[in-house]
């Protein structure tokens, strides 16, 4: 857990465009989109929540949860450039993997993941609604 903990001092450091922020017990948005206990992490652009998930530290893992990018910044690129910054993350903490799942039916989430270089699980469950990735860092 102390690595994840670690990951908002990464995150200043390493990009002076996003910053990410641990979030738990925050409301952190007026308009309901992010409820209290909705993610454990906030990537910021300036002022502005573009995206919210969850870390979990499973080594050789980093697990990937609840990635979701706030409308009005879909599409103009932030998905990967915050899969960017995960992803680095986990490569100077020493894990060799990142996974993350998601719906079946969101057609866009996938193509995002498949495009970076995410690849069907092994642990994929036959006719599950959820589709499990896995990539090598």
């Amino acid at each position: 857990m102390n690595n994840i903990k670690s990951f908002y001092n990464y995150i200043r450091e390493d990009s002076n465009q996003l910053i990410m922020k641990y979030i738990r017990n925050e409301v952190v948005d007026d308009y309901g989109w992010m409820k209290p206990g909705m993610a454990d992490w906030g990537i910021y652009s300036g002022d502005n929540l573009i995206s919210v998930f969850y870390l979990d530290d499973e080594k050789p893992d980093l697990f990937i949860r609840g990635l979701e990018i706030k409308e009005e910044f879909r599409g103009k690129g932030y998905g990967k450039k915050v899969l960017d910054l995960i992803r680095n993350y986990a490569k100077s903490k020493k894990y060799k993997f990142l996974t993350l799942n998601f719906y079946k039916s969101n057609k866009i989430a996938e193509k995002l993941y498949r495009n970076y270089g995410f690849i069907d699980d092994e642990y994929q469950r036959e006719g599950s609604p959820v589709i499990n990735l896995r990539m090598k860092i």
